[in-house]
């Protein structure tokens, strides 16, 4: 489903990928990145914000039956002061889908107030 096809369009009503990051895990500030099927992206800092995360890079790859993302964040861009052994960040994974046109998604962390934007409810990346 390709409903947004530009950068900063409604990229979470296509088939996407959206990685929520709350870094300093403060439950209030996270960082959402949003890859559509045709390589678009989206982002928003959690505050209203929409920022461009400066070197990231997405590209997408479409096969018969299927589509694959691949993203390269350097992570400074994103206040990321240390990732050492220990550290950890909060982090959620959704993925948006249609099949006949009919919505389906899953989350990595379960959100239990169904909203992505909670960041009390996202999981935890440990850094090793």
């Amino acid at each position: 489903m390709r409903n947004g096809t530009e950068t900063g369009e409604k990229l979470w009503l296509d088939d996407s990928i959206e990685l929520f990051m709350d870094i300093n895990r403060d439950y209030t500030t996270y960082h959402q990145i949003i890859v559509n099927v045709d390589g678009a992206r989206f982002e928003h800092d959690g505050q209203g914000g929409v920022p461009e995360t400066a070197g990231l890079e997405a590209v997408t790859k479409v096969t018969d039956d299927a589509w694959v993302t691949e993203m390269a964040l350097p992570l400074k861009t994103l206040g990321a002061i240390d990732t050492k052994a220990g550290f950890v960040w909060g982090v959620n994974f959704i993925r948006n889908g249609y099949v006949k046109e009919e919505y389906y998604g899953s989350s990595w962390a379960h959100l239990r107030g169904g909203s992505n934007h909670v960041p009390a409810e996202y999981g935890y990346l440990i850094f090793k």
